[in-house]
C-alpha cells in the first residue's frame, strides 16, 4: 500500500469515528478549521498562511475547501478551491474566502440544525451565516486523536528516526570551539535530507552550557554540557527527546552521577 493509500484509508477511518460522535451528539454537520484537524480528516497538510476548511455531513460526505496553489489528493468526496493568491501574491482575506467557498459548496444541502465546531478557531465568517446551534467538539477531537492510525505512526516513526540521525551527527561534530549556530545548521540539514522536504518544525534547545534555548553566535567551551532538545516534525507529526553531550567528550564524575540519577 502506498503512502497516499495509507493516508486516505486513515482519514476515512477517522471520518467514521467522527460520524459516530455526530450520531451521539445529534449533529448534522461538523466543520473543522484548525490546520491539524483538516489534515487529520482530509489528508493534505497546508501551509500556515492558508485557511483550509473541511466539513463532514451526517451522511458521511466530506467537503474540503483548499487553496488553489497547494491542492493535493485528499480523502474527500468534494474538493473546492478558493482564490488564495492573486497575481502571484498571497491574499490577506484567506478565512473569508474559504468560508465563502464552503457556504457555496453546502448551499444545495439541507440546512444543519446542530453543527460541531472548534470553539478555539471557529470564527464569525461561518458562524454568522449558518443560523445553527454550535456545539464545541474540540475536546472530543483531541480525545480521538490519541489513537494513532498506521499513516500517523509512519510519520511519527520518520520524525523519530530523524532525531537518531541528528544526535549521531551532533556527537561527531560537537567539540570545544564549535559555534552553536553551526551545530544548529548541521542538525537541521540532517533532518531535512532524511525527510526529503522542509521540516514542519524543529526542537527547542540548541545551547551549550545552559539549560536550553535557541542557538547563539557563541562557541561551546571545554567542560560544558551541550543540551539538545530535538523535536523535528515530519508533515505535522513531532518527535521530542532530549540528550546532553559533554563538549570535550570526557564527562566529569559529577556529570556521570547526575546522568545516572536521571536515567
Amino acid at each position: 500500500m502506498s503512502d497516499l493509500e495509507k493516508t486516505v484509508a486513515g482519514c476515512r477511518g477517522r471520518q467514521k469515528r467522527i460520524l459516530e460522535l455526530m450520531q451521539r451528539e445529534r449533529l448534522d454537520l461538523v466543520i473543522v478549521t484548525r490546520h491539524e484537524h483538516v489534515q487529520w480528516l482530509a489528508g493534505p497538510r497546508f501551509h500556515w498562511t492558508f485557511e483550509p476548511v473541511a466539513a463532514l455531513a451526517a451522511d458521511g460526505h466530506l467537503t474540503l475547501v483548499a487553496p488553489t496553489v497547494t491542492y493535493k489528493d485528499a480523502a474527500a468526496d468534494k474538493v473546492v478551491s478558493y482564490e488564495s493568491n492573486r497575481y502571484s501574491t498571497l491574499r490577506n482575506d484567506q478565512r473569508d474566502l474559504s468560508s465563502q467557498a464552503l457556504r457555496t459548496a453546502l448551499a444545495g444541502r439541507p440546512a444543519p440544525r446542530r453543527v460541531g465546531v472548534e470553539f478555539s478557531s471557529f470564527g464569525p465568517h461561518l458562524a454568522t451565516h449558518l443560523g445553527s446551534e454550535l456545539v464545541d467538539i474540540e475536546p472530543e477531537i483531541y480525545r480521538l486523536r490519541r489513537r494513532k492510525d498506521p499513516d500517523e505512526l509512519a510519520r511519527l516513526q520518520t520524525a523519530i528516526d530523524a532525531t537518531g540521525l541528528m544526535y549521531a551527527r551532533a556527537r561527531e561534530i560537537i567539540r570545544p570551539g564549535i559555534n552553536e549556530l553551526d551545530v544548529f545548521n548541521e542538525l537541521q540539514g540532517v533532518a531535512v535530507k532524511h525527510f526529503g522536504e522542509m521540516m514542519t518544525a524543529t526542537g527547542n534547545d540548541y545551547q551549550s552550557g545552559t539549560r536550553g534555548g535557541p542557538p547563539r553566535n557563541r562557541a561551546a567551551e571545554d567542560g560544558e554540557l551541550y543540551i539538545l532538545d530535538l523535536g523535528p516534525a515530519y508533515q505535522g507529526y513531532f518527535a521530542d527527546n532530549c540528550r546532553a553531550v559533554a563538549v570535550n567528550h570526557k564527562p566529569t564524575d559529577d556529570q556521570q552521577r547526575a546522568c545516572a540519577k536521571i536515567c
